[in-house]
């Protein structure tokens, strides 16, 4: 993901940094999409079977990237084609954090696992 931080991420992270506002350090939480999202529609996550948002720990960014420093396993998907990822700071609603499309779709049938392996999703901020 490049650069797709969420307008309500952005205002944070400018508030916090211009101090006229403190944002602590959000949880993490990976969740998946069927229609990605913009900066100006959710999109539209998956739902169904066992699907939920996975927590998620990431490096210390470098040169103003990072990556998922262990596998994110989501089991019992529902049958679907996923084409973004998302952060999000909370598994049910909370606030969308930043965005992506995937480089490749990913199709799973009902019941099987989709699996981001440890580095595979990279962010950057230019």
């Amino acid at each position: 993901m490049y650069g797709n931080l969420t307008n309500y991420l952005e205002n944070k992270i400018l508030d916090h940094f211009l101090g006229t506002a403190t944002y602590e350090k959000p949880s993490t939480y990976v969740g998946l999409f069927s229609v990605a999202p913009t900066d100006s529609d959710f999109g539209k996550e998956l739902t169904g079977n066992g699907y939920c948002r996975k927590k998620a720990t990431f490096n210390i960014a470098d040169n103003g990237a990072t990556s998922n420093a262990s596998n994110i396993d989501f089991d019992e998907m529902p049958a679907v084609t996923t084409v973004a990822v998302a952060i999000f700071d909370s598994v049910i609603e909370g606030n969308m954090l930043l965005f992506g499309n995937l480089i490749e779709e990913k199709e799973t049938d009902e019941g099987d696992t989709l699996q981001i392996s440890k580095g595979d999703l990279d962010i950057s901020i230019d």
